[in-house]
């Protein structure tokens, strides 16, 4: 059986470490492996090809979430209810005809949310929906604003979930509003960092970046100097890729398996 993780670029992607290691924990005879597709409008036929070469399913990472949703939907695939409502699309299984998102999942099992917490999500795309979902969830109360580079993404997802919109300079808001901030960009990757007003922090704030690689992107190590608590999107990629396998395989990995994968990126 062949697997993979599909976006570009995901040279960087340790999820092949981590299902190869479950394929043998499992006695699964199978392969995963990196799929780049260079160009979004390459997309349909690329999935048209993994399609004809019998690829049992795909992990979608960025930037194709979305636009895999509205592919795999014309296709008549079996969408989740998770997945219909973010109109995002991270895990498919090929042979069933069934596509879901399991980074919400992923996502809830890294951050507790407290109720009235007020929580700042910076990005546009499927992984911002997920983790305002996954936010949601877990506390319904939560106060949840998002906010992103191309605002016409950002105000999509405010009225899809209802939370609210920041439309003013980034680099300019007050952060000793939020109990928790998110980076759910690509930001970081290449050594970027997120635009943001980082003298108004409060130590007490907890931050998330859903990038593990590197370890620490420069959002995670200005908030940490500053004293906040600090987590990368590590774990959240071994509880959402042990998930996708347990719908793939009907079994449960082990997740103390999944990290041992991921331990030079664990903080």
């Amino acid at each position: 059986m062949q697997f993979g993780v599909l976006g570009f670029p995901v040279k960087h992607s340790l999820s092949p470490s981590i299902h190869n290691l479950w394929f043998k924990e499992n006695n699964i005879q199978a392969q995963y492996h990196l799929l780049e597709c260079e160009k979004i409008e390459d997309l349909e036929s690329f999935v048209a090809s993994l399609e004809e070469k019998n690829f049992a399913g795909v992990n979608v990472t960025l930037p194709y979430k979305n636009a895999m949703f509205e592919i795999l939907k014309a296709k008549n695939y079996e969408i989740s209810e998770t997945a219909e409502i973010l109109q995002s699309v991270n895990t498919v299984d090929f042979r069933r005809k069934i596509a879901t998102n399991t980074d919400v999942y992923g996502f809830l099992q890294i951050c507790k949310v407290y109720e009235d917490d007020h929580i700042l999500v910076v990005g546009g795309g499927g992984v911002a929906s997920s983790v305002i979902a996954a936010c949601q969830i877990s506390n319904s109360h939560a106060n949840i604003t998002i906010t992103n580079r191309t605002i016409e993404k950002a105000q999509a997802i405010s009225e899809n979930l209802m939370c609210d919109l920041y439309l003013g300079d980034l680099s300019k808001l007050d952060l000793s509003n939020f109990e928790i901030i998110i980076n759910a960009t690509s930001l970081g990757l290449n050594g970027e960092i997120l635009p943001l007003n980082y003298n108004t922090l409060r130590k007490s704030t907890k931050c998330y970046d859903t990038i593990y690689s590197p370890k620490m992107t420069p959002f995670l190590e200005s908030t940490k100097l500053r004293g906040c608590q600090v987590q990368n999107g590590a774990m959240m990629l071994v509880h959402q890729a042990a998930k996708a396998f347990e719908l793939w395989h009907d079994v449960k990995p082990s997740i103390d398996l999944g990290k041992k994968a991921m331990k030079e990126f664990l903080i």
